[in-house]
């Protein structure tokens, strides 16, 4: 993690920083998560991005992900998985929002800002047979 953040010249929020220590991301079947913001589509996560990831489209940093986002150097933002839609998840990591999860939609240019962290990322979780229409 301390070399990742040195490469990018970052420092990771601590709830995250402590969550890839101790999970390194990781592939989900079936959660469903419901943002606050009530514009935001339902979705259900999919992947979260690690270190040395055994797939290579789910490597924490690569520079496939950080192109994304053109005018991000220095980096202020960081994708850090996707949903089953193909919507992209985003940690901010520069500014006042740092630790902030957004929720970008594919193919569009809407953003929703879904939780304060990662932790409350997984508090959004609801499962698939508790979850109503």
């Amino acid at each position: 993690v301390a070399a990742l953040e040195q490469r990018l010249g970052i420092k990771l929020p601590s709830d995250y920083r402590d969550f890839i220590l101790s999970y390194n991301g990781g592939y989900f079947s079936d959660p469903i998560f419901v943002s606050l913001d009530a514009g935001c589509p339902r979705d259900r996560l999919t992947v979260l991005y690690g270190i040395g990831a055994s797939d290579k489209t789910a490597e924490l940093a690569s520079k496939r992900h950080l192109a994304l986002f053109s005018e991000n150097d220095p980096i202020q933002v960081l994708p850090i998985g996707y949903t089953i839609m193909g919507n992209l998840l985003i940690l901010i990591v520069d500014d006042d929002s740092a630790g902030s999860i957004v929720l970008k939609r594919a193919s569009s240019d809407d953003y929703f800002n879904i939780a304060d962290g990662i932790n409350g990322l997984f508090d959004l979780i609801v499962s698939s047979e508790g979850a109503s229409d």
